[in-house]
């Protein structure tokens, strides 16, 4: 039998193979556009809070209880201070795993204890203010951090990280994520309060804690979600922002002065936050959760781990203490809610 060596019918042409090849992509794109615009973000943002860091995660703890399980999926996780460790912890565990992330968040709070952050120095207080960079002694801290954060765990979860600490060379907040090469040093950074505790140094860069320049990285976590190219983006926010109405501070003495006005000015520092957010992304959905009373203690007092943790339980529970923002409504609902003058 003779072969037909001229007969190309079962071999493709180059035309053809580039049609199948151009084919191919529309069909590709098609379906990456069709996916983009179903998708959705969801990301958990947690303010500067010290020893209150218990109170967001009861927080936590309480919408994992009671919201359905897709809507407590975030695929990234954010803070400042001791925000930052809150979502350091998070970060820890896959998506899809948030409950074993709060209740390995739970117990390191409830296990926390004053000695495993700060000491005094050999002279006490007074050696702190005039000899040393901070008045207490912040080492036990690093070594809590990286004994309970796990770099490791981190960097093999699917869950976003980033975290902020205030660049003291230059004034800016600078951000680390998983990439950082010692993320519990980076975490320190971020919670070295100024005047209390001394500065971390990291590369030969003095960083203090990121409240100093940025209270909740509101903005940023929903840069990080809609670079992902979702559509929809929804952030819980927990913030430690509790503020009286109206306080008559006629008979005040300067303490009492004082710091009325840091806390008036700590307040403003929050919801801007929230405000600058919508000015970048007027599409973003906002969920935030804030405290309604008083706490026990002060951000340095680790003995109210507990009460703190109900406290934070019972706000995502009660959705009097919570308030959604959206483009339409962010403006008057902060108003409303902290009617001393935000004034947005």
């Amino acid at each position: 039998m003779d072969l037909d060596v001229n007969n190309n019918d079962s071999v493709a042409r180059p035309a053809d193979m580039m049609k199948i090849i151009i084919i191919l992509l529309l069909l590709a794109i098609t379906l990456s556009a069709a996916l983009a615009a179903g998708s959705t973000c969801r990301g958990i943002t947690l303010s500067g809070a010290g020893a209150f860091g218990a109170f967001e995660a009861g927080v936590i703890w309480g919408l994992l209880d009671k919201r359905a399980t897709s809507d407590v999926e975030w695929q990234f996780a954010t803070g400042v201070s001791a925000g930052s460790l809150n979502a350091a912890i998070m970060s820890m565990f896959s998506v899809g795993d948030e409950s074993a992330a709060s209740q390995y968040l739970n117990n390191l709070w409830l296990g926390i204890t004053q000695e495993q952050v700060f000491v005094e120095w050999p002279g006490g207080v007074v050696d702190g203010l005039l000899l040393q960079k901070g008045i207490f002694n912040d080492a036990p801290l690093n070594k809590y951090l990286h004994a309970h954060v796990n770099q490791t765990m981190i960097n093999q979860s699917t869950r976003g990280l980033q975290f902020g600490a205030t660049n003291i060379d230059t004034g800016n907040f600078d951000l680390f994520n998983k990439s950082a090469s010692d993320i519990a040093l980076a975490l320190q950074a971020s919670c070295s309060i100024p005047g209390i505790w001394p500065p971390t140094v990291i590369d030969d860069v003095v960083y203090q804690d990121g409240g100093v320049t940025y209270m909740t990285p509101v903005t940023d976590t929903a840069r990080l979600c809609y670079d992902t190219g979702a559509t929809e983006v929804i952030l819980d926010v927990i913030m430690i922002g509790y503020m009286e109405d109206d306080v008559n501070m006629a008979d005040a003495k300067t303490i009492d002065l004082l710091m009325r006005t840091l806390h008036i000015i700590k307040t403003n520092w929050y919801y801007k936050d929230i405000f600058t957010t919508f000015q970048a992304f007027p599409d973003v959905v906002i969920n935030v959760y804030y405290p309604t009373g008083p706490f026990p203690g002060n951000v340095l007092s680790f003995s109210y781990s507990a009460p703190l943790l109900k406290i934070g339980y019972d706000t995502a529970m009660n959705e009097s203490t919570t308030f959604g923002l959206t483009k339409n409504n962010f403006e008057s609902a902060l108003n409303k809610a902290f009617p001393f003058g935000l004034n947005l």
